[in-house]
């Protein structure tokens, strides 16, 4: 019995359907701070929410790096920079700013539309052209 296909994700659903996938699994990835730590678990779904759509989103932007550099510190740095640099513009320097935070159901469609904005446009540039056989 095979366990893993000797398939990539690419091959199995595509360049840009396999970062997406990518991308709703690094969200579950951080589902327990969600609930516990970002959040209060009454605004944890919603919470869950707001980080797939920060999570798909950086996610193609990070594949776009990586491809355009074939470099895997580009994303690196860039999920560095992520998770650090609102300590950092907040002025307290302490990651407890990110710590019960007010994330209600009416923010995520200007969350979507920001992130779509911001990092999401480049999953229509050459890169992620599937190519054809």
């Amino acid at each position: 019995m095979e366990i893993l296909s000797s398939a990539s994700s690419s091959e199995k659903f595509g360049l840009k359907g396999g970062v997406i996938l990518l991308g709703c699994v690094w969200a579950v990835w951080h589902l327990p701070i969600d609930f516990f730590y970002y959040t209060t678990p009454d605004m944890g779904l919603a919470a869950l929410a707001s980080q797939f759509v920060t999570c798909i989103s950086l996610g193609i932007f990070m594949a776009y790096t990586y491809m355009k550099t074939q470099n895997i510190w580009v994303p690196i740095i860039i999920h560095f920079l992520n998770n650090n640099m609102v300590v950092v513009f907040s002025g307290t320097y302490s990651a407890d700013v990110l710590q019960n935070q007010q994330i209600h159901w009416g923010d995520i469609p200007v969350a979507l539309v920001m992130n779509l904005l911001i990092f999401g446009w480049v999953i229509f540039l050459k890169p992620f052209k599937e190519k054809k056989a």
